[in-house]
């Protein structure tokens, strides 16, 4: 009986470590990840830190190299000197999470002194203009609703959840739950055709495959839930988002 125990015991851990993994499986989406960041660590999320760092005008090394060394710790030092946090030069989830609201502020500033003029233009195109000019007005409102795993209410949205949510109450009901499926649904259009209100689809963040999806609303920027900032503009551009866009479609009925 002991040695069965000795056995399965490994087992029923590595099925539990499992089961953890499959449930964080979301937040995987932030770019900053979920590991403490500190120095000889390397990977992609300390280029995150490292290019939102350099953007701030806090990491003023030449190249992003995705080691987390002195230059790196001295970065964010002074980030976290100039947002009040204990200057240890580790990156924990209060400095992720402080980093990731100064980066959000920063692109919504830049945002709002440009999104109206791109909605403004597309009165000239055909099919969705009005719609998407609403979808866009609306999205726009609910910029800060907090990421809520199967959310599709003011509650909370996840990224699908914030998509039906839009059309709905647009009067358009037809659109299956998950972004996989909505993808199959619509009119392909191409990167350099995109109007607002059209849907941009992302692929391989969380999960293989399409998984990831926002409203676009111009000027090369979409709205979307982010697991580590809740409903939150950003680029297509993004250093995260940019790799992993998949295409976009249009639905209007």
């Amino acid at each position: 009986m002991k040695n069965i125990t000795k056995k399965v015991a490994p087992l029923l851990v590595a099925g539990i470590v499992a089961m953890g993994a499959g449930h964080t499986a979301e937040a995987s989406s932030n770019p900053y990840g979920n590991r403490l960041i500190k120095q000889v660590t390397r990977g992609n999320d300390v280029m995150e830190v490292q290019k939102d760092l350099k953007e701030l005008k806090f990491y003023t090394t030449s190249g992003l190299d995705g080691i987390y060394g002195s230059a790196s710790k001295q970065a964010v030092i002074k980030f976290q000197r100039s947002e009040g946090l204990r200057a240890d030069g580790i990156v924990g989830p209060q400095t992720k999470r402080e980093l990731a609201n100064v980066m959000d502020s920063k692109e919504t500033y830049h945002s709002q002194q440009r999104v109206q003029p791109s909605v403004k233009s597309s009165q000239h195109v055909k099919s969705n203009s009005t719609l998407g000019q609403r979808m866009v007005a609306h999205a726009l409102r609910d910029r800060g609703i907090p990421y809520v795993w199967g959310g599709a209410t003011h509650s909370g949205f996840d990224c699908s959840g914030f998509i039906l949510h839009l059309f709905k109450e647009e009067g358009i009901n037809s659109l299956p739950r998950n972004s996989a499926d909505i993808y199959k649904h619509g009119i392909y259009v191409s990167k350099s055709n995109l109007q607002p209100g059209d849907i941009v689809f992302f692929k391989n963040t969380y999960r293989p495959g399409i998984s990831h999806m926002g409203i676009y609303i111009g000027n090369n920027q979409f709205v979307h839930a982010s697991s580590s900032k809740g409903t939150t503009i950003t680029s297509l551009d993004n250093s995260y988002f940019g790799p992993r866009y998949a295409g976009a479609k249009r639905i209007t009925s």
